[in-house]
């Protein structure tokens, strides 16, 4: 590779969340990486002729609902089959804050594994991928998402790499999947509590949490009796975001990619319509 500025990163997204995803290519590319895709669900017809079929979910049964916020998270093993080469993989929320390039280089250059992440509490994630794709056959994208809605392999499998051999898998500097939080060593922001999307504030919450009956019922119950509980299982609506930092650097985020036109007036009408954009945070921009 020429040059690190040359490497494909691949954005996942679905139309809930295009808007996004479109500010975040633009975070990328306003330091110069000059490659940058957005992988859109409703392009990939393998996974359109999958809505509205089931699959297994930490052992229970849950709908493909394609209106789903996450909806798009199958995308996330797409690349191989389209790619030959090395790739940055990630969730439309994840921004760079900091030119990524320096630690981008160092996977691109180590050659001992054709997969990165990070990792979190011990758990490998997602979210943040570095792939290499040239000769790649850890998986098979159509198999995977066959394996998947037949249900021999449950989705939880699949997306923390469970399926995988760890020992194939290198770890992503932590600092390339920061969540909800900006550091002076933040380099990737990835705003990943749902609830406190910024670009949501005030929507109607329009995604599910996956809990067993008995969580639910022993939350209810400490709601009920005022003690601590986990308050975003009952919400409606999605909530401010806490951290004034990481709120004032998304809104910055949105506005200056509206001036430099990577998102124009029309997409954020169309997104205020089909209530993927929140009004609330649009008129904060005062664009």
């Amino acid at each position: 590779m020429s040059s690190i500025y040359n490497l494909k990163i691949f954005i996942q997204t679905n139309p809930q969340q295009e808007l996004a995803a479109k500010v975040a290519a633009y975070s990328f590319i306003r330091y110069g990486f000059n490659n940058v895709e957005l992988i859109k669900l409703h392009d990939v017809n393998l996974l359109k002729d999958k809505f509205g079929e089931n699959y297994l979910r930490s052992g229970r049964i849950i709908n493909y609902d394609q209106k789903d916020l996450q909806s798009f998270t199958f995308l996330r093993f797409m690349p191989p089959k389209i790619h030959d080469d090395f790739c940055l993989v990630i969730d439309p929320d994840i921004f760079a804050v900091k030119d990524p390039s320096r630690m981008l280089e160092k996977y691109v250059n180590n050659k001992k594994s054709k997969i990165f992440c990070t990792k979190k509490n011990g758990i490998i994630r997602s979210e943040v991928i570095i792939l290499n794709c040239k000769n790649f056959s850890l998986w098979n994208f159509n198999e995977l998402i066959a394996n998947i809605f037949s249900k021999k392999i449950d989705y939880n499998e699949i997306i923390n790499f469970e399926f995988l051999d760890p020992k194939l898998i290198g770890e992503l500097d932590e600092n390339l999947n920061i969540w909800d939080d900006l550091n002076d060593s933040t380099i990737l922001l990835h705003t990943t509590n749902r609830i406190t999307q910024p670009w949501k504030e005030g929507l109607d919450i329009d995604f599910k949490y996956y809990i067993s009956k008995y969580n639910y019922f022993k939350n209810l119950v400490r709601k009920l009796f005022g003690s601590s509980y986990n308050y975003k299982i009952f919400e409606k609506k999605y909530q401010p975001h806490p951290n004034s930092k990481v709120l004032n650097f998304v809104e910055e985020m949105f506005k200056e990619a509206y001036i430099k036109n990577a998102i124009t007036s029309e997409e954020i009408k169309l997104s205020l319509d089909n209530k993927y954009l929140s009004k609330i945070f649009i008129e904060r921009l005062k664009i």
